[in-house]
């Protein structure tokens, strides 16, 4: 999992097709929603993700990532 100010990119590691993960990422917001008071939405679907390191540690940066999206490219930082 990783989050910035209006970002949270979450993985499906049990093995769920494409139509199924779109449903648990919905079900999450959901709940997420529900339990913090803050409405979220699903934007997208990145089956590959990037997100690169900082400079001065090499953690990643919560700025800087490129992702092949069902739909798009997306790239920041």
């Amino acid at each position: 999992m990783h989050g910035i100010v209006d970002s949270l990119w979450i993985t499906d590691v049990s093995g769920r097709s494409m139509p199924e993960r779109a449903a648990a990422a919905q079900r999450l917001a959901a709940r997420l929603g529900a339990q913090t008071g803050i409405p979220l939405d699903v934007e997208g679907r990145y089956p590959v993700l990037a997100i690169l390191p900082r400079r001065s540690d090499g953690a990643g940066a919560l700025t800087r990532y490129w992702g092949c999206g069902v739909d798009e490219v997306k790239v920041r930082g």
